[in-house]
């Protein structure tokens, strides 16, 4: 069984070459509780992997954080603690047990005011060292980390979220992608009181609406609703003439080329000719 052992955070929030020890449990204290949603985002956000996924804390001051806003340390709507260009770090250490194995699983962020964030995502088969990643107070960029990586025996690192997923949940026992789910909704607990609540939460998956398809398909049944409509009416047309089709005269005629059909009813004639091939008569 793997066990959380160690959280090592840099350049997050306000945490700054810190190392988190976690013995069994962890109880996060504080006046301002943003330091502990900050370390429970970031536990989220290595294990989870895409920021895009991350369902990440709303601040007291009304904004959400996102991955630009944790690494910069966003404080209020207008103060940053790093108002320029930084290198951030997320990294868990989980120990197996038994044999006591360590593995080390994170992400380096290098994001500033006027760049999109860019992330390296990395796992190690041993103990968390945080002194490889932050040297000094400087954080190891990005273009200095994957050389090391590559050189690094069994360590792997992705640019994809996804890669990094797939395998991080085979190196944590080949967990089902469910569980990223379900971690999420474990870190936004609240008391259960009613069996519909724990149903929708734990038991049922949220699957998106497809506003493009529904709408496509509303129209599609309008259009459906309008061609029943119209054959409705051509029905209804043709039935005053339903009493005079036991009085259908056919003559039909022969002149080698065709054969002409003539149906005479009431009120008015109707003509019906059929083209074939050259008869022998």
């Amino acid at each position: 069984m793997l066990s959380l052992t160690r959280i090592f955070l840099h350049h997050w929030h306000r945490f700054y070459a810190t190392v988190i020890d976690v013995d069994g449990g962890l109880c996060l204290t504080g006046p301002d509780d943003s330091d502990s949603a900050a370390v429970l985002d970031a536990i989220q956000l290595a294990l989870v992997g895409d920021p895009v996924r991350a369902r990440f804390t709303r601040s007291r001051y009304g904004f959400t954080y996102d991955l630009d806003s944790y690494a910069r340390g966003r404080l209020t709507d207008d103060k940053w603690q790093r108002s320029g260009n930084t290198v951030s770090y997320v990294i868990l250490e989980f120990s197996q047990n038994p044999g006591n194995a360590r593995i080390t699983i994170g992400l380096c962020v290098e994001t500033g005011p006027r760049l999109t964030p860019e992330i390296t995502y990395f796992i190690l088969p041993e103990p968390l060292s945080p002194t490889t990643f932050v040297t000094k107070g400087r954080p190891l960029p990005r273009i200095e980390l994957k050389p090391l990586l590559r050189n690094w025996r069994g360590a792997q690192y992705y640019e994809k979220p996804l890669d990094y997923q797939t395998e991080l949940l085979n190196r944590l026992g080949g967990l089902d992608d469910r569980f990223l789910d379900l971690f999420q909704r474990a870190l936004r607990s609240h008391p259960v009181r009613r069996a519909d609540e724990f149903v929708f939460t734990w038991l049922l998956d949220s699957h998106p609406l497809d506003a493009a398809t529904l709408r496509r398909m509303r129209e599609r049944l309008s259009e459906l609703h309008a061609e029943s409509d119209r054959i409705e009416k051509q029905i209804i047309a043709l039935q005053p003439t339903a009493p005079f089709y036991p009085l259908l005269l056919a003559c039909c005629g022969l002149d080698g080329h065709s054969i002409s059909i003539t149906l005479k009813a009431i009120p008015r004639p109707l003509s019906l000719s059929i083209l074939s091939q050259p008869l022998a008569v």
